[in-house]
């Protein structure tokens, strides 16, 4: 399936999301692009930039879309990584889960 959108999915892999012996789970980098290709991601929307700011919330994860940003805390299970890529694909307030939800961060 087409990505109908040019969200950008941001993955921190940073000082503290990432990272067991700061609590916080490991964020495998391939795993992580595996999983945005089945999902029908493109490559070029997926980045592990080194912080974004939140690191108390680690594992922390992004979209930004026409002007827009979501920022989501405690990313920390394939099936909240599933749905943030699945988000991704359509980002809009009406498209957030509960799950993704209760995660949004405002002002990040």
């Amino acid at each position: 399936m087409a990505h109908p959108s040019n969200a950008q999915l941001e993955v921190c892999n940073g000082c503290c999301c990432g990272h067991p012996e700061k609590g916080n789970p490991k964020i495998d980098e391939g795993k992580v692009r595996e999983a945005a290709k089945e999902a029908g991601l493109p490559a070029t929307s997926l980045s592990f930039p080194y912080c974004l700011g939140p690191c108390s919330y680690a594992n922390v994860a992004r979209v930004k879309a026409g002007g827009r940003v979501w920022t989501f805390a405690g990313v920390n299970d394939e099936g909240l990584r599933r749905e943030v890529m699945e988000f991704a694909k359509a980002p809009s307030d009406g498209n957030l889960g509960p799950r993704l939800r209760e995660r949004l961060l405002d002002g990040y």
